[in-house]
């Protein structure tokens, strides 16, 4: 338990405290700064020390070490959220001590007379050798950099891979793009397949059966510069030229797909309605890994169990056509398609 000018330890702070020995260095160094709050300088960064919440010092022990860590404790005692972790490698006295071992004899010694200037001393180059091999190991590691700094630094890179280094880029679109980046080597490559775009959108919707049907027939208006003028151009019969005419557009099987959403409950549904939040995220997502070059609708489908009925009332958000039916609601699934 904490003692009166320190407030009551984490269930995880009151393990570690309890139980140090049995966790890894780096793993209890992450703790530990997570304990001790975004205010605190990090370890083995460019200070002030002081300001650190985490002070390493080596075992003052000749013992074969079971573990990395040795013991953690508060330190100073008067100070809330901040740690003094006692290491059993890299120490300049102790089991992997360089020096001869009468050095850590006289420390020990020392510790036991209540005079220990001068393991004091050592702990101060101890600390910062400590701290530097942490910073060493945390440096190529992007999750944990994304935790501590909050993905100020390499996530720009990554972005940069995207397309979308500044945040106005970002911020143009309505994504979370930390769940873009694990698609990073796909996407930066340009392959846009049809299992890539299923794929994509499946782990941006997790939970949600999503299929992508290919080669979905629509009509395409001809601009009339492209139009079939007799002895002038586009007049190769069989080639370039079709005979007849029709308002909607000749038909065309190459420029456009669909993407199925299938299952869904009703909140998921409404949620995916024009001007919903899910609606203005596939549209956005579409945008950025399409860049507007292929056509596409979306076709929902509802569970028929959770199809509601409709009532006229003010905090009713029934859309008729779309989450609301006249009569009696469809005892199969209902599909509503968005184009």
């Amino acid at each position: 338990m904490a003692g009166e000018d320190r407030a009551t330890s984490t269930a995880v702070g009151y393990e570690l405290l309890k139980e140090g020995r049995r966790y890894g260095f780096f793993q209890a160094v992450r703790l530990l700064q997570a304990l001790g709050g975004g205010e605190a300088a990090p370890v083995g960064g460019l200070g002030p020390v002081a300001e650190e919440c985490l002070r390493f010092r080596a075992n003052a022990s000749l013992a074969f070490p079971a573990g990395d860590v040795e013991a953690v404790e508060h330190w100073p005692d008067t100070v809330p959220g901040r740690y003094r972790l006692t290491v059993n490698f890299l120490g300049l006295y102790g089991p992997s001590s360089p020096l001869p071992a009468f050095y850590t004899e006289t420390l020990i010694q020392e510790d036991e007379d209540n005079n220990g200037g001068r393991r004091d001393f050592l702990d101060l180059f101890n600390h910062r050798l400590t701290s530097l091999l942490y910073r060493c190991w945390e440096k190529y590691r992007y999750d944990v950099q994304y935790t501590r700094e909050n993905d100020r630094v390499f996530s720009r890179v990554l972005y940069a891979l995207l397309g979308v280094e500044a945040p106005p880029q970002r911020e143009a679109l309505n994504l979370d793009w930390n769940r873009l980046l694990s698609f990073l080597g796909v996407l930066s490559m340009g392959c846009r397949s049809a299992a890539v775009l299923e794929a994509l959108l499946c782990h941006y919707f997790p939970g949600q059966k999503i299929r992508i049907e290919q080669c979905v027939p629509r009509r395409v208006k001809v601009p009339e510069v492209q139009r079939c003028h007799l002895g002038r151009r586009n007049s190769t019969l069989g080639s370039d030229t079709y005979l007849g005419g029709d308002a909607r557009g000749v038909p065309d099987l190459n420029g456009k797909f669909r993407i199925r959403i299938e299952s869904l409950g009703y909140r998921e549904f409404t949620a995916h309605l024009p001007g919903a939040v899910h609606h203005r995220a596939v549209r956005d997502l579409l945008h950025f890994v399409l860049s507007g070059s292929l056509d596409f609708d979306v076709a929902l489908t509802l569970q028929a169990a959770e199809i509601p009925r409709l009532q006229l009332r003010p905090d009713n958000p029934g859309r008729l056509g779309w989450s609301a039916w006249l009569g009696r609601p469809p005892e199969q699934l209902c599909e509503v398609v968005l184009s």
